[in-house]
């Protein structure tokens, strides 16, 4: 079961909607709407053939655009506009979604400097070293591997040679040893390697593609794997990249000026409210004048509450407990002046 991105007082006061607590189960609900209302028109209002389908909606869906598919009729296209369209907007959604959940992974737990300093504090440097070794990096690599062996190795074996089949077929084409000399479309190694790069990577010249009905089922799914492995590999790349740099930025980030500017009282030792605001900007979350920002934005919102009598308002605040000056603010306080 998906756990809601949202708390429960959020959930049960109906602030959050579910696309919102379960974007999960609300991608994965609309693609298989948006799948299943494609095959459908496809096949039953146009008559293709089922693995014609299947491969237009997975080079909608990857927007690999080889060319090759059938010339739609003027519904068709009127369908196919709205569909792209709709498409457009869910894989917008999805992509939305993809990009928050690779934000708070980033921003959960602590990374991996603090968990190495962590390690060494219990004594456990070396098992945590090892663990440490293993990388997303290298599993990406090795499905986008397989991903591209799996390609290569059908469309140079299997599909060495095919007559096509329907509006790509070629005429007079004879399947089998005769193929090609009675002029099928053939693959090598090289080739299937090429059509392999250009279809993971969404360019889709359309030069070469799957042209055989096996070749078109089997396609249909790697399209999706091979696109969505590619993403991942360089999603993965960017991490690694991104910790490199991550790791040079710490020592321009965190100098003796920045401690001192932490250190209110001037002691050349923080507290643990200061070890945590110097961590934050150690680690890149924030920066030293976001923080100041934050607690002249805390100083205004004080002064506010005194300056207002206690009333119900259109905040629906109540102040009198501000007038003790404790330095503390209520949720309803801060929400209450918030504008976004």
């Amino acid at each position: 079961m998906e756990r809601p991105l949202v708390g429960k007082s959020a959930m049960s006061a109906g602030r959050a909607p579910f696309y919102v607590r379960y974007p999960k189960w609300t991608n994965v609900s609309l693609l298989l709407f948006y799948v299943t209302a494609g095959f459908a028109f496809l096949t039953i209002h146009e008559g293709l053939w089922p693995e014609t389908a299947v491969y237009m909606i997975a080079q909608i869906i990857t927007t690999i655009g080889y060319g090759d598919a059938v010339r739609p009729s003027p519904h068709a296209q009127a369908f196919l506009t709205v569909y792209v369209l709709a498409g457009a907007l869910i894989f917008t959604n999805v992509a939305s979604d993809a990009v928050d959940f690779m934000l708070r992974k980033t921003q959960r737990g602590v990374d991996r400097t603090l968990m190495r300093v962590l390690a060494k504090l219990r004594g456990q440097g070396d098992e945590q070293r090892v663990m440490l070794k293993h990388h997303p990096l290298g599993s990406s690599a090795i499905l986008l591997g397989m991903c591209v062996f799996v390609w290569v190795y059908f469309f140079a074996t299997y599909e060495r040679c095919t007559c096509s089949y329907g509006t790509t077929r070629v005429p007079h084409c004879v399947d089998g040893l005769e193929c090609p000399e009675t002029g099928g479309y053939q693959s090598s190694v090289h080739e299937a390697l090429y059509m392999a790069v250009i279809t993971f990577s969404t360019v889709g010249f359309g030069d070469v593609a799957p042209k055989s009905k096996l070749g078109r089922t089997l396609g249909s799914v790697f399209m999706v794997l091979g696109v969505a492995s590619l993403a991942l590999l360089v999603s993965e790349l960017f991490v690694v990249i991104d910790d490199h740099k991550n790791f040079h930025r710490k020592r321009v980030r965190c100098t003796l000026e920045v401690f001192q500017q932490i250190d209110r009282d001037k002691t050349g030792r923080i507290s643990r409210n200061e070890f945590l605001r110097y961590m934050l900007v150690r680690q890149g979350k924030v920066d030293i004048d976001a923080l100041d920002q934050l607690d002249q934005l805390f100083d205004e919102i004080e002064a506010w509450l005194q300056s207002v009598p206690v009333w119900h308002g259109h905040l629906g605040l109540v102040c009198a407990e501000d007038k003790n000056k404790n330095g503390k603010l209520s949720f309803e306080e801060i929400e209450g002046v918030m504008l976004d």
